[in-house]
Protein backbone atom coordinates (compact mmCIF):
# COMPACT_ATOMS: atom_id res chain seq x y z
CA UNK A 1 0.00 0.00 0.00
CA UNK A 2 1.58 3.48 -0.76
CA UNK A 3 2.87 5.21 1.61
CA UNK A 4 1.35 8.51 1.32
CA UNK A 5 -1.70 7.04 3.20
CA UNK A 6 -2.45 7.03 6.42
CA UNK A 7 -4.92 4.52 6.50
CA UNK A 8 -6.84 3.59 9.44
CA UNK A 9 -10.34 1.50 9.81
CA UNK A 10 -13.00 4.36 9.57
CA UNK A 11 -14.64 2.93 12.70
CA UNK A 12 -11.51 3.68 15.17
CA UNK A 13 -11.29 6.24 16.90
CA UNK A 14 -8.88 9.41 15.57
CA UNK A 15 -5.78 8.90 17.11
CA UNK A 16 -5.84 13.09 18.10
CA UNK A 17 -8.96 12.55 20.29
CA UNK A 18 -8.53 9.22 21.33
CA UNK A 19 -9.90 9.11 24.60
CA UNK A 20 -10.89 12.75 23.80
CA UNK A 21 -14.25 12.02 26.34
CA UNK A 22 -12.11 12.93 28.66
CA UNK A 23 -9.83 16.03 27.42
CA UNK A 24 -12.45 17.70 25.66
CA UNK A 25 -15.97 19.32 26.49
CA UNK A 26 -19.43 18.80 25.24
CA UNK A 27 -19.28 21.90 24.61
CA UNK A 28 -16.32 21.94 22.25
CA UNK A 29 -18.03 18.95 20.54
CA UNK A 30 -21.19 20.93 20.22
CA UNK A 31 -19.15 23.97 18.57
CA UNK A 32 -17.16 21.71 15.71
CA UNK A 33 -20.97 20.39 14.85
CA UNK A 34 -22.50 24.46 14.68
CA UNK A 35 -19.51 25.36 12.33
CA UNK A 36 -20.10 22.73 10.15
CA UNK A 37 -23.72 22.72 10.28
CA UNK A 38 -23.65 26.23 9.05
CA UNK A 39 -21.23 25.77 6.78
CA UNK A 40 -23.58 23.15 4.70
CA UNK A 41 -26.36 26.01 4.96
CA UNK A 42 -24.39 27.04 1.74
CA UNK A 43 -26.19 24.66 -0.38
CA UNK A 44 -29.42 25.70 0.50
CA UNK A 45 -28.42 29.45 0.61
CA UNK A 46 -27.15 29.16 -2.88
CA UNK A 47 -30.73 29.01 -4.15
CA UNK A 48 -32.97 30.24 -1.66
CA UNK A 49 -31.38 33.31 -0.77
CA UNK A 50 -30.45 34.30 -4.23
CA UNK A 51 -34.26 32.69 -5.87
CA UNK A 52 -36.29 35.63 -5.39
CA UNK A 53 -33.92 37.85 -7.83
CA UNK A 54 -34.59 35.67 -10.58
CA UNK A 55 -36.86 38.45 -12.27
CA UNK A 56 -34.71 41.05 -11.82
CA UNK A 57 -31.56 38.75 -13.18
CA UNK A 58 -33.67 37.91 -16.21
CA UNK A 59 -34.14 41.91 -16.82
CA UNK A 60 -30.46 42.90 -15.69
CA UNK A 61 -28.86 40.54 -18.44
CA UNK A 62 -31.64 40.67 -20.43
CA UNK A 63 -32.60 36.98 -21.11
CA UNK A 64 -35.43 34.69 -21.18
CA UNK A 65 -33.15 31.88 -20.04
CA UNK A 66 -32.46 32.57 -16.65
CA UNK A 67 -33.40 29.37 -15.69
CA UNK A 68 -30.05 28.59 -16.24
CA UNK A 69 -29.32 30.16 -12.92
CA UNK A 70 -30.36 27.41 -11.17
CA UNK A 71 -29.66 24.60 -13.81
CA UNK A 72 -25.81 25.28 -13.85
CA UNK A 73 -24.99 24.42 -10.45
CA UNK A 74 -27.28 21.48 -10.42
CA UNK A 75 -26.14 19.63 -13.38
CA UNK A 76 -22.23 20.94 -12.42
CA UNK A 77 -22.31 19.38 -9.03
CA UNK A 78 -23.96 16.01 -9.95
CA UNK A 79 -20.64 15.43 -11.70
CA UNK A 80 -18.22 16.96 -9.19
CA UNK A 81 -19.64 15.92 -5.69
CA UNK A 82 -18.97 12.07 -6.50
CA UNK A 83 -15.37 13.09 -6.87
CA UNK A 84 -15.15 15.45 -4.14
CA UNK A 85 -16.52 12.43 -1.25
CA UNK A 86 -13.65 10.34 -2.83
CA UNK A 87 -11.08 13.38 -2.75
CA UNK A 88 -11.69 13.68 0.69
CA UNK A 89 -10.87 10.12 1.56
CA UNK A 90 -7.59 10.76 -0.34
CA UNK A 91 -5.91 14.08 0.64
CA UNK A 92 -8.28 14.67 3.95
CA UNK A 93 -11.81 16.29 4.09
CA UNK A 94 -11.10 19.51 5.90
CA UNK A 95 -8.47 20.03 3.03
CA UNK A 96 -11.33 19.88 0.33
CA UNK A 97 -14.17 21.73 2.13
CA UNK A 98 -12.11 24.32 2.33
CA UNK A 99 -11.16 24.13 -1.19
CA UNK A 100 -15.11 23.93 -1.57
CA UNK A 101 -15.36 27.71 0.50
CA UNK A 102 -12.91 28.62 -1.62
CA UNK A 103 -14.34 28.15 -5.07
CA UNK A 104 -17.50 29.04 -3.66
CA UNK A 105 -16.13 32.21 -2.68
CA UNK A 106 -14.60 32.91 -6.32
CA UNK A 107 -17.81 32.16 -8.11
CA UNK A 108 -19.91 34.67 -5.92
CA UNK A 109 -17.71 37.56 -6.44
CA UNK A 110 -18.06 36.65 -9.93
CA UNK A 111 -21.87 36.69 -9.85
CA UNK A 112 -22.04 40.23 -7.25
CA UNK A 113 -19.86 42.03 -10.26
CA UNK A 114 -20.20 40.65 -13.79
CA UNK A 115 -22.46 41.75 -16.51
CA UNK A 116 -22.32 39.34 -19.00
CA UNK A 117 -24.72 36.68 -18.28
CA UNK A 118 -22.60 33.05 -19.33
CA UNK A 119 -19.86 34.96 -16.60
CA UNK A 120 -22.73 34.54 -14.24
CA UNK A 121 -23.00 30.84 -15.11
CA UNK A 122 -19.19 30.45 -14.61
CA UNK A 123 -19.90 32.13 -10.96
CA UNK A 124 -22.70 29.68 -10.43
CA UNK A 125 -20.79 26.73 -11.60
CA UNK A 126 -17.89 27.53 -9.45
CA UNK A 127 -20.50 27.43 -6.18
CA UNK A 128 -22.28 23.98 -7.42
CA UNK A 129 -19.48 22.13 -4.83
CA UNK A 130 -21.09 23.81 -1.73
CA UNK A 131 -24.09 21.15 -2.87
CA UNK A 132 -21.64 18.18 -2.20
CA UNK A 133 -20.51 19.56 1.37
CA UNK A 134 -22.78 17.81 3.69
CA UNK A 135 -20.99 14.76 2.55
CA UNK A 136 -17.83 15.86 3.40
CA UNK A 137 -19.08 17.20 6.63
CA UNK A 138 -20.80 14.08 7.39
CA UNK A 139 -17.57 12.11 7.34
CA UNK A 140 -15.38 14.79 9.56
CA UNK A 141 -18.53 14.24 12.36
CA UNK A 142 -18.10 10.35 12.00
CA UNK A 143 -14.19 10.83 12.05
CA UNK A 144 -13.73 13.86 14.68
CA UNK A 145 -16.28 12.90 17.25
CA UNK A 146 -17.06 10.12 19.98
CA UNK A 147 -19.09 7.55 18.31
CA UNK A 148 -22.26 8.17 21.04
CA UNK A 149 -21.97 11.50 19.77
CA UNK A 150 -22.03 11.10 15.77
CA UNK A 151 -26.08 10.05 15.51
CA UNK A 152 -26.96 13.14 17.43
CA UNK A 153 -24.83 15.42 15.34
CA UNK A 154 -25.90 14.08 12.33
CA UNK A 155 -29.04 14.65 13.15
CA UNK A 156 -28.44 18.27 14.48
CA UNK A 157 -27.26 18.83 10.45
CA UNK A 158 -30.16 17.74 9.27
CA UNK A 159 -32.34 20.37 11.75
CA UNK A 160 -29.86 23.07 10.66
CA UNK A 161 -30.58 22.47 7.09
CA UNK A 162 -33.89 22.40 7.53
CA UNK A 163 -33.88 26.11 9.70
CA UNK A 164 -31.86 27.33 7.01
CA UNK A 165 -34.70 26.75 4.27
CA UNK A 166 -36.97 28.88 6.73
CA UNK A 167 -34.46 31.78 7.45
CA UNK A 168 -33.50 31.77 3.71
CA UNK A 169 -36.27 33.22 1.85
CA UNK A 170 -36.76 35.72 4.21
CA UNK A 171 -32.94 37.24 4.11
CA UNK A 172 -33.34 36.84 0.10
CA UNK A 173 -36.33 38.88 -0.11
CA UNK A 174 -35.07 41.55 2.51
CA UNK A 175 -31.45 41.86 0.48
CA UNK A 176 -33.66 41.76 -2.68
CA UNK A 177 -36.09 44.71 -1.97
CA UNK A 178 -33.30 46.83 -0.46
CA UNK A 179 -30.21 46.52 -2.29
CA UNK A 180 -31.44 44.21 -5.62
CA UNK A 181 -30.31 40.91 -6.63
CA UNK A 182 -26.51 41.47 -6.50
CA UNK A 183 -26.61 42.14 -2.74
CA UNK A 184 -27.72 37.95 -2.22
CA UNK A 185 -24.21 37.23 -4.17
CA UNK A 186 -22.91 39.65 -1.52
CA UNK A 187 -24.31 38.32 1.58
CA UNK A 188 -23.20 34.78 0.47
CA UNK A 189 -19.31 36.15 -0.14
CA UNK A 190 -19.95 37.42 3.61
CA UNK A 191 -20.96 34.28 5.36
CA UNK A 192 -18.57 31.54 3.70
CA UNK A 193 -15.75 33.75 4.24
CA UNK A 194 -16.79 34.09 8.01
CA UNK A 195 -17.20 30.82 8.73
CA UNK A 196 -14.54 29.51 6.46
CA UNK A 197 -12.30 30.96 8.28
CA UNK A 198 -13.81 30.02 11.33
CA UNK A 199 -13.37 26.20 10.04
CA UNK A 200 -9.69 26.92 9.15
CA UNK A 201 -8.20 28.07 12.48
CA UNK A 202 -10.72 26.09 15.20
CA UNK A 203 -11.87 22.98 13.26
CA UNK A 204 -9.19 20.14 13.56
CA UNK A 205 -8.54 17.79 10.69
CA UNK A 206 -9.05 13.92 10.16
CA UNK A 207 -6.43 11.85 9.69
CA UNK A 208 -8.21 8.99 8.20
CA UNK A 209 -6.72 8.11 4.86
CA UNK A 210 -8.38 5.96 2.19
CA UNK A 211 -6.74 4.79 -0.49
CA UNK A 212 -9.22 4.98 -3.82
CA UNK A 213 -9.30 5.39 -7.76
CA UNK A 214 -10.18 9.16 -8.66
CA UNK A 215 -12.51 8.29 -11.67
CA UNK A 216 -12.45 12.02 -13.28
CA UNK A 217 -13.46 10.09 -16.51
CA UNK A 218 -16.68 8.35 -15.41
CA UNK A 219 -17.70 11.93 -13.74
CA UNK A 220 -16.99 14.29 -16.72
CA UNK A 221 -19.04 11.68 -19.31
CA UNK A 222 -21.78 12.12 -16.93
CA UNK A 223 -21.81 15.57 -16.44
CA UNK A 224 -21.04 16.14 -20.33
CA UNK A 225 -24.23 13.69 -20.69
CA UNK A 226 -26.44 15.99 -18.55
CA UNK A 227 -25.15 19.28 -19.83
CA UNK A 228 -26.03 18.16 -23.16
CA UNK A 229 -29.53 16.91 -22.41
CA UNK A 230 -30.10 20.10 -20.45
CA UNK A 231 -28.84 22.24 -23.64
CA UNK A 232 -30.99 20.01 -25.75
CA UNK A 233 -33.85 21.61 -24.75
CA UNK A 234 -32.94 24.97 -25.60
CA UNK A 235 -33.98 26.50 -29.24
CA UNK A 236 -33.77 23.84 -32.24
CA UNK A 237 -30.78 21.91 -31.24
CA UNK A 238 -32.90 19.06 -29.48
CA UNK A 239 -31.68 16.21 -32.15
CA UNK A 240 -28.07 16.67 -32.01
CA UNK A 241 -27.16 17.72 -28.53
CA UNK A 242 -29.64 14.77 -27.12
CA UNK A 243 -27.51 12.05 -29.44
CA UNK A 244 -24.50 13.49 -28.26
CA UNK A 245 -25.99 13.58 -24.42
CA UNK A 246 -27.20 9.44 -25.03
CA UNK A 247 -23.73 8.56 -26.32
CA UNK A 248 -21.69 10.32 -23.10
CA UNK A 249 -23.98 8.20 -20.73
CA UNK A 250 -23.45 5.37 -22.74
CA UNK A 251 -19.76 6.06 -22.45
CA UNK A 252 -20.14 6.53 -18.56
CA UNK A 253 -21.87 3.22 -18.04
CA UNK A 254 -18.86 0.98 -20.15
CA UNK A 255 -16.48 3.58 -18.41
CA UNK A 256 -17.68 2.11 -14.79
CA UNK A 257 -18.24 -1.43 -16.14
CA UNK A 258 -14.17 -1.74 -16.89
CA UNK A 259 -12.95 0.37 -13.28
CA UNK A 260 -11.89 -2.05 -10.37
CA UNK A 261 -12.73 0.94 -8.13
CA UNK A 262 -15.79 2.53 -10.36
CA UNK A 263 -17.99 5.65 -9.36
CA UNK A 264 -20.85 2.61 -8.81
CA UNK A 265 -20.84 -0.80 -9.31
CA UNK A 266 -23.06 -2.07 -12.18
CA UNK A 267 -23.74 -5.19 -10.00
CA UNK A 268 -25.60 -2.48 -7.80
CA UNK A 269 -27.22 -0.76 -10.27
CA UNK A 270 -28.90 -4.29 -11.19
CA UNK A 271 -30.66 -5.02 -7.86
CA UNK A 272 -34.63 -4.18 -7.95
CA UNK A 273 -34.53 -2.44 -5.02
CA UNK A 274 -31.96 -0.21 -6.07
CA UNK A 275 -32.95 0.71 -9.39
CA UNK A 276 -36.88 1.17 -8.33
CA UNK A 277 -35.34 3.32 -5.19
CA UNK A 278 -33.95 5.26 -8.16
CA UNK A 279 -36.50 5.93 -10.07
CA UNK A 280 -38.89 6.88 -7.65
CA UNK A 281 -36.78 9.72 -6.17
CA UNK A 282 -35.28 10.68 -9.36
CA UNK A 283 -38.81 11.16 -10.44
CA UNK A 284 -39.76 13.27 -7.18
CA UNK A 285 -36.50 15.64 -7.68
CA UNK A 286 -37.40 16.62 -11.42
CA UNK A 287 -40.10 18.37 -9.84
CA UNK A 288 -39.34 18.97 -6.02
CA UNK A 289 -35.54 19.18 -6.55
CA UNK A 290 -35.33 22.43 -9.22
CA UNK A 291 -38.34 23.71 -10.61
CA UNK A 292 -40.04 25.43 -7.22
CA UNK A 293 -36.72 27.55 -7.01
CA UNK A 294 -36.97 28.75 -10.69
CA UNK A 295 -41.33 28.99 -11.44
CA UNK A 296 -42.37 30.13 -8.38
CA UNK A 297 -40.29 33.41 -8.17
CA UNK A 298 -41.24 34.15 -11.72
CA UNK A 299 -44.69 33.00 -11.42
CA UNK A 300 -45.87 35.43 -8.44
CA UNK A 301 -43.21 37.86 -8.80
CA UNK A 302 -44.77 38.70 -12.37
CA UNK A 303 -45.79 42.29 -12.27
CA UNK A 304 -49.69 43.59 -12.68
CA UNK A 305 -49.20 45.39 -15.70
CA UNK A 306 -52.09 47.82 -17.54
CA UNK A 307 -53.57 46.31 -20.38
CA UNK A 308 -52.40 42.57 -19.61
CA UNK A 309 -54.68 39.85 -20.17
CA UNK A 310 -53.09 37.61 -17.95
CA UNK A 311 -51.84 39.66 -14.63
CA UNK A 312 -49.35 38.13 -11.89
CA UNK A 313 -49.44 38.64 -8.36
CA UNK A 314 -46.43 41.51 -8.43
CA UNK A 315 -45.24 40.30 -5.23
CA UNK A 316 -41.86 42.09 -3.79
CA UNK A 317 -39.15 39.59 -2.49
CA UNK A 318 -40.10 40.17 0.63
CA UNK A 319 -43.97 39.49 0.22
CA UNK A 320 -42.62 36.08 -1.16
CA UNK A 321 -40.61 34.92 0.95
CA UNK A 322 -42.80 35.53 3.88
CA UNK A 323 -46.10 34.15 1.68
CA UNK A 324 -44.45 31.25 0.26
CA UNK A 325 -40.57 31.12 1.63
CA UNK A 326 -41.73 30.37 5.00
CA UNK A 327 -44.62 28.09 4.90
CA UNK A 328 -42.43 26.12 2.56
CA UNK A 329 -39.76 25.68 4.87
CA UNK A 330 -41.13 25.04 8.02
CA UNK A 331 -43.83 22.25 6.44
CA UNK A 332 -40.33 20.69 5.08
CA UNK A 333 -39.16 20.40 8.44
CA UNK A 334 -42.47 19.01 9.51
CA UNK A 335 -42.15 16.07 6.54
CA UNK A 336 -39.01 15.47 7.15
CA UNK A 337 -40.04 14.10 10.73
CA UNK A 338 -43.28 12.75 9.80
CA UNK A 339 -41.99 10.70 7.11
CA UNK A 340 -39.20 9.67 9.11
CA UNK A 341 -42.13 8.32 11.91
CA UNK A 342 -44.24 6.88 8.70
CA UNK A 343 -40.56 5.25 7.64
CA UNK A 344 -40.76 3.86 10.95
CA UNK A 345 -43.87 2.61 11.66
CA UNK A 346 -45.31 1.96 8.49
CA UNK A 347 -42.61 1.68 5.72
CA UNK A 348 -39.94 4.15 3.92
CA UNK A 349 -42.23 3.52 0.59
CA UNK A 350 -45.54 5.09 2.32
CA UNK A 351 -43.20 7.87 2.70
CA UNK A 352 -42.22 8.57 -0.78
CA UNK A 353 -46.03 8.18 -1.42
CA UNK A 354 -47.13 10.78 0.61
CA UNK A 355 -44.50 12.52 -1.30
CA UNK A 356 -45.86 12.03 -4.60
CA UNK A 357 -49.67 12.11 -3.82
CA UNK A 358 -48.57 15.97 -1.81
CA UNK A 359 -47.18 17.11 -5.05
CA UNK A 360 -49.82 16.39 -7.30
CA UNK A 361 -52.12 17.95 -5.10
CA UNK A 362 -50.24 21.43 -5.33
CA UNK A 363 -49.31 21.13 -8.79
CA UNK A 364 -52.68 20.37 -9.98
CA UNK A 365 -54.24 23.11 -7.65
CA UNK A 366 -50.93 25.40 -9.17
CA UNK A 367 -51.93 24.36 -12.79
CA UNK A 368 -55.80 25.01 -12.70
CA UNK A 369 -55.14 28.66 -11.22
CA UNK A 370 -56.89 28.26 -7.78
CA UNK A 371 -53.40 29.84 -6.28
CA UNK A 372 -55.01 33.52 -7.00
CA UNK A 373 -54.60 35.39 -3.80
CA UNK A 374 -51.79 35.33 -1.47
CA UNK A 375 -53.37 33.40 0.98
CA UNK A 376 -53.73 30.46 -1.37
CA UNK A 377 -49.91 30.83 -2.36
CA UNK A 378 -49.55 30.03 1.65
CA UNK A 379 -51.80 26.76 1.40
CA UNK A 380 -49.71 25.80 -1.71
CA UNK A 381 -46.13 26.13 -0.12
CA UNK A 382 -47.67 24.35 2.91
CA UNK A 383 -48.56 21.02 0.95
CA UNK A 384 -45.33 21.37 -1.07
CA UNK A 385 -43.10 22.07 1.46
CA UNK A 386 -44.34 18.71 3.13
CA UNK A 387 -44.03 16.70 0.10
CA UNK A 388 -40.85 18.00 -0.24
CA UNK A 389 -39.68 16.79 3.27
CA UNK A 390 -41.57 13.29 3.05
CA UNK A 391 -39.23 13.22 -0.48
CA UNK A 392 -36.21 13.65 1.09
CA UNK A 393 -36.37 11.90 3.85
CA UNK A 394 -38.38 8.36 2.49
CA UNK A 395 -35.76 8.53 -0.59
CA UNK A 396 -33.23 8.01 1.52
CA UNK A 397 -34.51 5.53 4.42
CA UNK A 398 -35.46 3.22 0.99
CA UNK A 399 -31.87 3.64 -0.19
CA UNK A 400 -30.69 2.67 3.62
CA UNK A 401 -32.88 -0.35 3.74
CA UNK A 402 -32.29 -1.33 0.00
CA UNK A 403 -28.15 -1.15 0.49
CA UNK A 404 -25.64 -3.25 3.04
CA UNK A 405 -23.89 -0.88 5.04
CA UNK A 406 -20.27 -1.64 3.11
CA UNK A 407 -22.42 0.04 -0.26
CA UNK A 408 -24.29 2.68 1.35
CA UNK A 409 -21.86 5.47 0.42
CA UNK A 410 -21.40 4.57 -3.31
CA UNK A 411 -25.12 4.26 -2.86
CA UNK A 412 -26.24 7.31 -1.43
CA UNK A 413 -23.45 9.53 -3.93
CA UNK A 414 -25.04 8.09 -7.00
CA UNK A 415 -28.37 8.56 -5.93
CA UNK A 416 -27.92 12.16 -5.20
CA UNK A 417 -26.33 12.47 -8.85
CA UNK A 418 -29.32 10.94 -10.08
CA UNK A 419 -31.25 13.40 -8.50
CA UNK A 420 -29.24 16.34 -9.34
CA UNK A 421 -28.89 15.97 -13.07
CA UNK A 422 -32.95 14.83 -13.08
CA UNK A 423 -33.57 18.06 -11.40
CA UNK A 424 -31.29 20.63 -13.73
CA UNK A 425 -33.04 18.87 -17.06
CA UNK A 426 -36.14 20.32 -15.38
CA UNK A 427 -35.04 23.41 -14.68
CA UNK A 428 -33.77 23.73 -18.49
CA UNK A 429 -36.75 21.73 -19.84
CA UNK A 430 -40.11 22.46 -17.53
CA UNK A 431 -38.59 26.05 -16.57
CA UNK A 432 -38.20 27.19 -20.25
CA UNK A 433 -42.04 26.66 -21.03
CA UNK A 434 -42.78 30.23 -19.71
CA UNK A 435 -40.69 31.31 -22.42
CA UNK A 436 -43.28 30.14 -24.95
CA UNK A 437 -45.74 32.70 -22.86
CA UNK A 438 -44.75 36.49 -22.98
CA UNK A 439 -46.66 39.14 -23.40
CA UNK A 440 -46.03 43.24 -25.00
CA UNK A 441 -47.83 45.50 -22.81
CA UNK A 442 -48.34 49.02 -23.86
CA UNK A 443 -48.27 51.65 -21.55
CA UNK A 444 -47.75 55.51 -20.62
CA UNK A 445 -44.19 54.22 -19.14
CA UNK A 446 -43.53 52.35 -22.13
CA UNK A 447 -43.55 48.65 -23.60
CA UNK A 448 -43.15 45.34 -21.16
CA UNK A 449 -42.25 42.11 -21.86
CA UNK A 450 -43.23 39.98 -19.00
CA UNK A 451 -44.08 36.21 -18.60
CA UNK A 452 -48.18 35.06 -18.64
CA UNK A 453 -49.58 33.01 -16.34
CA UNK A 454 -50.72 30.63 -18.52
CA UNK A 455 -47.17 29.71 -19.00
CA UNK A 456 -46.48 28.45 -15.95
CA UNK A 457 -49.72 26.72 -15.31
CA UNK A 458 -48.77 24.82 -18.17
CA UNK A 459 -45.63 24.14 -16.74
CA UNK A 460 -47.30 22.99 -13.56
CA UNK A 461 -49.61 20.76 -15.34
CA UNK A 462 -46.61 18.67 -16.89
CA UNK A 463 -45.28 18.60 -13.01
CA UNK A 464 -48.19 17.04 -11.87
CA UNK A 465 -47.78 14.28 -14.50
CA UNK A 466 -44.72 14.01 -13.46
CA UNK A 467 -45.82 13.40 -9.97
CA UNK A 468 -48.16 10.78 -11.12
CA UNK A 469 -45.73 8.97 -13.02
CA UNK A 470 -43.60 8.99 -9.54
CA UNK A 471 -46.55 7.74 -7.60
CA UNK A 472 -46.93 4.79 -9.98
CA UNK A 473 -43.39 3.67 -9.71
CA UNK A 474 -43.96 3.80 -5.79
CA UNK A 475 -46.85 1.96 -5.56
CA UNK A 476 -45.25 -0.44 -7.75
CA UNK A 477 -42.06 -1.05 -5.49
CA UNK A 478 -41.95 -4.41 -3.84
CA UNK A 479 -39.82 -3.12 -0.85
CA UNK A 480 -39.80 -0.61 1.60
CA UNK A 481 -43.36 -2.21 2.98
CA UNK A 482 -42.32 -3.30 6.37
CA UNK A 483 -40.86 -0.65 8.98
CA UNK A 484 -37.49 1.05 8.77
CA UNK A 485 -34.49 -0.69 10.69
CA UNK A 486 -32.55 2.00 10.17
CA UNK A 487 -29.93 -0.70 8.19
CA UNK A 488 -29.80 -2.65 10.73
CA UNK A 489 -31.74 -5.76 8.75
CA UNK A 490 -31.37 -4.72 5.41
CA UNK A 491 -34.52 -6.11 3.18
CA UNK A 492 -33.21 -8.68 0.33
CA UNK A 493 -31.39 -7.29 -2.57
CA UNK A 494 -33.88 -8.88 -4.90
Amino acid sequence: MSEQFRVRPAQSEPAELAGASSRRSNGYYLFIVAMLTLITELAAFEFIVVSPGIPEMATAFRTTNVTWVFTTPLLVAAAVVPLLGKLADIVGKKRVLLGVIAAFLVGSLICATTSHFPMLLVGRGLQAGSIGAAVIVYGLIRDLLPKNLVPLAVGGVGVGTGFGAIVGPVIGGHLLDAYGFRSTFWFLIVYAAVVGAVILALVPESDVRTPQQFDLLSALLLGVGAGLLALSFEGGRFVYLAIFGVLAFVGFFVTISRRRHPMIPLELLRRPTVYTTLIVAGLLAFTYGGLNGVLIPEMFRSPTVQGSTDPGLAFTGTELSWYWGVPYGVMAMVGGFGSGWLSRRIGPRSAVVAAAVLGCVATAVIATHLVDKPAMVSVAGVVMGLGMGCSVSGAANLLIEAVSPEVQGVAAGFSYTVQGILAGIATAAVGAVPDKFVEKAITANGTYVFFRQVGFRVAYGICAGVFVLALCAALLMKHGRKPATGGISPEPAS
